[in-house]
Parts: C-alpha cells; sequence; structure tokens
C-alpha cells in the first residue's frame, strides 16, 4: 500500500473516531509527540501533545455528543517520501440542536513512522463570511454594512416593543419556576388586570401563580409540567384576579424559551370572559336539550353533514341493542346490513333529498334488532344550512310504527289472502309481482314459477271436493315450508299456484328450488292408499324492470305445458324459441287428440334442439362463447360424458380439438388432443366416416391400433361423431363420446337429430372461419 493510500485511510479513520463516533482516546494516540494544532477558537492553539490533549479533554466537558458529516472534500499532498498533507473542507452537524452547523476547511500533516501514520500538524478555520469569494481581502464597506444590519436589528426590536404594548390583551414574561416569577409586563397586561406594577409587586410579590384564581393553579401547573418536550407552545386557559375583586377568564398562549441557561415564557393574554359565559348558557342549554331527549320515547340522531358523522340519543341502544355507525355515513349507511334490503333505496332518497337543500322530508323503512327482526320506523329529518345555503346538519328522529304496521299489514292480508290456503290470491299476487319487476333497478334475477298440481281433477271426480280442498290446503302449506319468507306464494284459481322469486343467482339455482318444491309436493300423501302427489312447474326468468307481467306469465305457462307434454311430474324452464314451438305442437296435438309422448321426445331432440340452435347462434355476437354454451346444452339432451368440436388443420393434414364441454367428473381431453396427424397418428382417420359424414365406434369396432390405443386411454365406451366439409375439404367434425356405459347405443332418432344439429353447428362454424380468414386477409394488407 503507498503512502496516498495509508494516508486516505488514516484521515478516514480520524474522521469517524472524531465526528461520528466521538472516540477521542482513539484520536489521541494517533498523536505525534510534536504535535502542532491551531483550532476555530481564539484560544485554541497546541503546541505539544500535552496540550493538545488537554484540549481534547476540555473539548469532550463540553460536548460528548456526536455529529453528521454533510459534505467532505479530502485532497493529498506528498511531501516527501513519509511526510504528506491533507486539505479540504467538511461541513459537519452535531446532535445537539442548541450548537450551530460547522462549515471548515482544514489541513493536516501525516508522517508515517516505520509504517504507523501519526498526526504532526492539525489546522482548522472557518471562511470569513464577510470575505467576498474572489477576494483575499475584506472592504471595510462591509463591516460598514454589518454594522448597519446591527442596527436594523436594534431598531426591529424597538418596533417589537411598542407592538407588544399595543397588542390587545397583555404580554408579559416569567420564568419557568414553581412561583412563574414575573420578569416584565406589557401596559396592556396591567390595564387588563387593572393594577399598577408596584401593586403586583406589592400584593403579589412579582409572582404571577399569585395573581391565578385559587381554583386554577393546580391546573395550570399540570399543564405546564405535562407539556409535550418537542413543543415550545403552551395555550392554556383559567381565571385571574381583577382589581374589581371579580375574576376574568384569560387565554393565554405561551412559548417556552431556552436562553443562557434559563427556562423563561414569554405569554399573549387574551381575556375571555364573555366567551365562558356564552359557553356556560350553551351547555345549560345542552343538558336541557339532552334531559328531554332521555325522557322521549323517539330516537333523536344528528347528522354533521362536512364531517359526515352521525350521533344518536342514548336510547338507540336501548331499541335497537347495538351502537349505531357513527362515521363516513354518506356511504357506509347504505351498504350496512342493518337496514332492509328492500327500504335501501328509500335510506338513499332521504340521504340525497337531505344534501341537496330539501328542509324537510320523512320516510319509512325497517332497522334491524340485534335478534335479527326488523322494526318499522318512520323517519323525520329537517335539514340545517349555513349562510351559504349549504347544507351543514341533518337533525331527525326515529319514531317505531312497527305496531302500527303490524296493524295495518293485518287488515292488508285479510283483503288480500285466499280464504281457502292462506296464501295470497290471485289480484294480490299479481300486483305484488309487478311491483317488484318495477322496483328491479339493480337488474336482479327474479323468477316465477307456475304450479300445477298432476291430475287434480280425478282428485275431485274421485273423493269430493272437501277432500280437494284439503289437498290445496295441503300443498298450500308445503309451498310455504318450501320457500324463503322474502319469496311471494298465491293461488291463481283451482289447483293452479304461483311462486315468486324476486332475488335468484341463476337459472341452475332457480332449476334446482324447483324441483325441491317437486319433491316436498311428493312427499304429500292426502289419500288412504299409498299414492302420492306429484306437480308440474313452469319457470320463466328475467332481470329487466321493463319486463311486463302478462309476458313472464304466459312464458312460465308455456314452460309448463312443456313439461306436461314430457309426462308431468317435474318443471321445465321456458326457453324464447325451443318453449314456443313445443308449446304450440304440444295444443295442437292434445287440441287433435293425438298426443304421443314418444313423438313428442322425439320432436325435442329432432327440431327443438337443432331450431334453438340456428336461433341461438343467428343471433349471437359471440360466436365462441354461444357454441360453447350449446354444446353443453346439446351434451346434457344427449345425456353423454362428453361433447366437442375438432377441426383440421390450413393444409388439412392435422387435426385439433378446439372447443369441448365434459359432464360432472369427466377428464377434460382438449388440452392433450392438438395436432394430431390424420394419417400417422390416427391410421388414416377420415376413411372412418361413412357416405352420411358419420363415424360410430364402440370398444368392439375394428379400428387401426394406433386410434384404438388413444381411444382407450381416455376411457371412451362408445363414440358418435359427424363431418364438417366444405365442398370436399374435410374439415373436422362434432361428436359425442360416452365414458360411463358399456352398453351405450345410439338409436336412429339420437342420430338424425345429431346430424341435423351438427349441421347447424358446423355452418355457423365454417362462416366463423372464414370471417376470421377475411378479417386476416385485411390486416396483412394494411399492415403491408
Amino acid at each position: 500500500m503507498n503512502l496516498e493510500q495509508k494516508a486516505l485511510e488514516f484521515f478516514a479513520f480520524l474522521e469517524e473516531n472524531y465526528y461520528l463516533k466521538r472516540d477521542l482516546s482513539s484520536v489521541q494516540k494517533c498523536l505525534s509527540d510534536h504535535i502542532s494544532w491551531i483550532g476555530t477558537g481564539v484560544n485554541e492553539v497546541c503546541s505539544s501533545l500535552e496540550e493538545a490533549e488537554q484540549a481534547l479533554a476540555n473539548e469532550v466537558k463540553e460536548y460528548s455528543g456526536t455529529f453528521t458529516i454533510s459534505d467532505s472534500d479530502v485532497n493529498y499532498v506528498e511531501l516527501s517520501s513519509n511526510l504528506c498533507v491533507i486539505f479540504g473542507s467538511l461541513i459537519v452537524t452535531p446532535q445537539s440542536i442548541d450548537l450551530a452547523e460547522e462549515n471548515l476547511r482544514f489541513s493536516v500533516v501525516l508522517k508515517d513512522a516505520d509504517g504507523e501514520m501519526q498526526v504532526e500538524h492539525i489546522h482548522f478555520s472557518h471562511p470569513d463570511l464577510m470575505q467576498g469569494e474572489d477576494s483575499y481581502f475584506t472592504p471595510k464597506s462591509r463591516m460598514d454594512n454589518c454594522s448597519n444590519l446591527k442596527e436594523k436589528v436594534d431598531v426591529r426590536r424597538r418596533q417589537l416593543e411598542i407592538l407588544t404594548k399595543n397588542i390587545p390583551g397583555g404580554a408579559h414574561q416569567c420564568l419557568d419556576d414553581a412561583s412563574l416569577t414575573i420578569l416584565s409586563m406589557s401596559d396592556g397586561f396591567l390595564n387588563m388586570v387593572g393594577y399598577t406594577r408596584e401593586e403586583i409587586k406589592t400584593l403579589f410579590g412579582d409572582k404571577f401563580m399569585n395573581l391565578i384564581y385559587p381554583e386554577d393553579r393546580a391546573k395550570v401547573l399540570h399543564d405546564i409540567q405535562a407539556q409535550d418536550p418537542n413543543k415550545s407552545e403552551l395555550e392554556l386557559e383559567y381565571r385571574l384576579y381583577h382589581k374589581t375583586t371579580q375574576p376574568i377568564w384569560i387565554l393565554d398562549k405561551c412559548r417556552r424559551v431556552e436562553s443562557d441557561g434559563k427556562s423563561t415564557f414569554y405569554c399573549i393574554l387574551i381575556e375571555n370572559t364573555d366567551r365562558k359565559r356564552e359557553q356556560e348558557a350553551l351547555r345549560l342549554s345542552l343538558e336541557r336539550y339532552q334531559v328531554v331527549i332521555n325522557q322521549t320515547t323517539d330516537i333523536v340522531f344528528e347528522w354533521d353533514v362536512l364531517n359526515d358523522t352521525l350521533i344518536f340519543s342514548n336510547n338507540f341502544i336501548k331499541k335497537f341493542g347495538y351502537d349505531a355507525i357513527s362515521s363516513e355515513i354518506s356511504h357506509r349507511l347504505i351498504l350496512t346490513d342493518n337496514i332492509h334490503p328492500s327500504d335501501k333505496k328509500s335510506l338513499s332518497t332521504i340521504m340525497r333529498q337531505c344534501l341537496s337543500g330539501v328542509p324537510y322530508s320523512e320516510t319509512e323503512l325497517r332497522i334491524k334488532k340485534e335478534s335479527g327482526s326488523y322494526l318499522w320506523c318512520r323517519i323525520r329529518v329537517t335539514t340545517q344550512f349555513n349562510d351559504y345555503r349549504q347544507p351543514v346538519k341533518v337533525i331527525g328522529i326515529i319514531v317505531d310504527i312497527n305496531d302500527e304496521k303490524k296493524q295495518k299489514q293485518k287488515l292488508l292480508d285479510q283483503a288480500q289472502r285466499d280464504p281457502l290456503t292462506g296464501l295470497y290470491n290471485k289480484s294480490a299476487i299479481c300486483s305484488v309481482i309487478e311491483s317488484c319487476i318495477k322496483d328491479n333497478t339493480d337488474n336482479v334475477n327474479q323468477a316465477l314459477l307456475i304450479l300445477d298440481i298432476d291430475y287434480f281433477k280425478n282428485i275431485n271426480d274421485t273423493y269430493g271436493h272437501l277432500t280437494g280442498d284439503r289437498v290445496l290446503s295441503e300443498v298450500a302449506k308445503a309451498l310455504k315450508n318450501a320457500t324463503r319468507s322474502t319469496d311471494f306464494v298465491g293461488r291463481i284459481g283451482g289447483d293452479e299456484f304461483i311462486i315468486f322469486l324476486p332475488e335468484v343467482t341463476t337459472a341452475d339455482a332457480v332449476i334446482k328450488k324447483a324441483n325441491a318444491i317437486v319433491n316436498e309436493i311428493r312427499k304429500l300423501r292426502p289419500f288412504t292408499t299409498e299414492k302420492h302427489l306429484t306437480c308440474s312447474i313452469g319457470i320463466s326468468i328475467t332481470s329487466s324492470p321493463e319486463t311486463n307481467y302478462t309476458d313472464l306469465y304466459q312464458q312460465a305457462d308455456e314452460a309448463l305445458y312443456t313439461k306436461k307434454s314430457e309426462g308431468r311430474d317435474g318443471c321445465s324452464l321456458f326457453d324464447s324459441q325451443l318453449h314456443l314451438d313445443l308449446y304450440h305442437s304440444w295444443t295442437k296435438l292434445k287440441t287433435d287428440g293425438n298426443l304421443d309422448n314418444n313423438y313428442t321426445k322425439n320432436y325435442i331432440l329432432d327440431q327443438g334442439l337443432a331450431q334453438y340452435c340456428f336461433r341461438t347462434l343467428f343471433s349471437s355476437k359471440d360466436f365462441e362463447g354461444s357454441l360453447t354454451s350449446l354444446l353443453e346444452i346439446i351434451g346434457r339432451s344427449f345425456d353423454v360424458s362428453r361433447t366437442y368440436v375438432f377441426e383440421s388443420s390450413d393444409d388439412y393434414n392435422h387435426v385439433s380439438m378446439t372447443y369441448e364441454w365434459c359432464n360432472d367428473g369427466i377428464e377434460p381431453q382438449i388440452n392433450h388432443l392438438q395436432d394430431y396427424s390424420y394419417v400417422e397418428d390416427l391410421d388414416d382417420y377420415k376413411s372412418n366416416f361413412n357416405n352420411e359424414g358419420l363415424f360410430i365406434w364402440s370398444k368392439n369396432s375394428d379400428t387401426g391400433s394406433h386410434l384404438q390405443e388413444l381411444l382407450e386411454s381416455q376411457n371412451i365406451k362408445s363414440m358418435l361423431q359427424c363431418a364438417v366439409f366444405y365442398q370436399d375439404d374435410f374439415l373436422g367434425g362434432i361428436g359425442f363420446d360416452e365414458c360411463l356405459r358399456e352398453d351405450r347405443e345410439w338409436t336412429d332418432a339420437q342420430i338424425n337429430s345429431f346430424k341435423l344439429t351438427t349441421n347447424v353447428l358446423s355452418t355457423f362454424l365454417v362462416q366463423h372461419r372464414m370471417l376470421q380468414y377475411i378479417e386476416r386477409l385485411i390486416e396483412d394488407k394494411q399492415s403491408n
């Protein structure tokens, strides 16, 4: 290591121990016996090691804390083979807030004594702030300017004294001691208390604490002692003696100042006796207000609009059993589950009215109790405004009207209920449903179910009308048990019932609910025989508040007849075209007297499904999404394990599965069946299709070994596929897989329906691919 490296490392060591660690003993060991030292102080000059050690000891006594180095510029000059100078500048800041930052220039002579670096000479200095940056001497004009500056400071000081004497209230300075000994007082302070300086000295001993009213002294001392050490400002409120013998209230804004080792307070005093009297009057008024609130059974509340906070009278907890929301009211109150879901719109409306400047509003809504039940309440609110007609407060009361509502509801129920079953009558259920649909502004799914008891006429004819009435009553009871309290059930005549579900998630959830109702009816045994009741249910779903009740009813009715055409005892969900076709077919067959269940089922498979697929794809804006949904519908209609589409590559030599639906428990294959060679991987796969474009396969079929191995690896028991052609090109196909039943056979009706449905899907698939091809050509042309 050369001398420069050693010198710079040694100086860094000195910097760290002298400033950052303050380990002066380590620094002392680095000093030469012949050390000389010139510091920044007038007497900070050392010419021997003993004097330097004494200087370091004195320095520690004055300040033993550490420094931070914010800037450092270090330079090196070699004087000889073992002697060099390190010089530059430093900016260091002590931790103590009582010491100023130091902007230093330094030079240090270092000597390499047999491999050990020693300090021979140190010189520290401050830049002369009075000297110009480009000058070597201080001009006299600058010295004169400094004198002028001092004179200006004296003028400012005198102005401050005049200002202090004329500020409203008064000012004084006192020591930070137990008596708050007064050091100075302004004329305003003397005028405020009514005493002269001599009287304060004679009567109170120049002790400010003696001027403070006795009942307030302990609090003043406590507030002073509890002052945050990081804050010098303090605000106090207390009473002072006045020469008239009536105490005056004082607002004291004081600042603690440390100077010359003494702690003093500089205080500005403002009399606020009148304000304290107003506060006392307000306190008494609020107490009277609280007495009134506590004696009433109604709940009083106040909404602070500016701070968005809400406070209630104590009887809120007594009434509901929990603390109400108190902050961020404008959005939290609407989201809380303490308001009945059906009434949140009413709450939102009355809040908007308050904020828009309506002076008085009223509404009725239900509020949840701690037990989970709801109470009907009437809310009355009055809005208070500021000078700019902006709402700042909303004062209101909550009145319990639950008993009143119950009585009204009792009378209303008597007019709306069917006397035999206790359910809504026809006109009432119609009105309720129309209202629910109209109020569905959030576009949630709603479902209407029409239930018809199967062969009810036979019950009346066989057992009599009394037995029939008993059956209707039992069915009504079963419907109540099978539905939620928020659902609506009515009897619309004879053996026909309506169930309206005002909020459902999906069509599958509605079907599940309908099947549960069917099962509840099956449990009924109203006869001496073991024969049980069955029912048929038609379902229609809407999510639009614009839906017409009559149309929704007609859709459910059509779905009901569709279910009857399938053999009753179950449910059917309305589909816009499929159910219309089946409904007309059923009506015609029923009218002609040629009703045959097998015919109807074949009609569903052969015509209805293909028509449904056509209309769905024709009106769809999302071909791929619609095709995926249709694969599931087709798969479930044929009750197979897997439904899929496979397509040829651009050169027609390879094939990949592009769309797939799998039944429950069936493993998807779409990620595996990609880019297979028709010839090499699948044993000339296209040759398996007959003249009708069909490939029917089972375990007993004779196929190539590669294809046989592939099908068995997918656990396929039997398969039905229909090819897709465009002119003479084999574009792929659509297929079914059966992976569970060993003896599955495809009937002629199923094959015919499958071919018809496949033709519909393939037509739209070819069209979709052609459009994609054209779009790619256009994009390529635009890019070129």
